[in-house]
């Protein structure tokens, strides 16, 4: 009984580890705040649970910012033509992403236009949901 007993604590702790690590974007992103920012990739992090980008972004003003951008699971990524090397450090890129509502340099990545020419998404269609946006991206 003791065995069940531990058993069953580890599963329940499992599980609920699980449902506190994913989150909802829209808990954290603004679906109406698009940014728009045309920067230099310094370092891409393909790790589970989320890829995620540091875009260096100058401003008017000639200082840079680090742009941390959170991105689709590796899987998510691979099912919409990405690859780990889709962008390397150095690479400029232009990305569509949705501003953190309490960080001023975070945001979630919607579609990147890679140094090739094309626009790739990084949201699968539940993330998009979850922020509560359209298929094609809009608001």
């Amino acid at each position: 009984m003791t065995r069940l007993a531990a058993y069953l604590g580890a599963l329940t702790a499992l599980a609920a580890a699980q449902a506190w690590a994913h989150h909802s974007a829209a808990a954290e992103y603004d679906a109406s705040k698009l940014l728009v920012l045309i920067g230099t990739i310094t370092k891409v992090e393909w790790t589970n649970p989320h890829v995620y980008c540091h875009l260096d972004v100058k401003n008017p003003n000639g200082t840079t910012i680090d742009w941390y951008l959170e991105m689709a699971s590796p899987n998510g990524m691979r099912r919409q033509g990405w690859l780990p090397d889709t962008m390397r450090i150095g690479d400029s890129v232009t990305v569509e992403a949705y501003a953190a509502k309490d960080h001023a340099s975070l945001a979630k990545a919607h579609r990147v236009r890679v140094p090739d020419g094309r626009w790739l998404s990084v949201d699968s269609a539940s993330e998009d949901s979850k922020l509560g946006l359209h298929s094609n991206g809009a608001p």
